[in-house]
């Protein structure tokens, strides 16, 4: 039997890939509807979200 392994969404790099790509948008729609109790009508990603080192020797983000 295969054991499968469960990866929290708190994880940034999980939250990322689920909440802040283009074509993603209902999963945020929802998540922020539900966060802020409210309808949130039309959300729009502009731009994918992306880690970027501060500096060349620096860890990611």
């Amino acid at each position: 039997m295969e054991k499968t392994r469960k990866i929290s969404v708190k994880n940034d790099i999980v939250f990322k890939e689920i909440f802040a790509k283009k074509g993603n948008e209902t999963f945020l729609q929802d998540f922020l509807s539900g966060l802020l109790k409210r309808k949130i009508e039309k959300i729009e990603i502009i731009k994918d979200a992306s880690l970027t080192k501060n500096v060349v020797s620096g860890k990611l983000g």
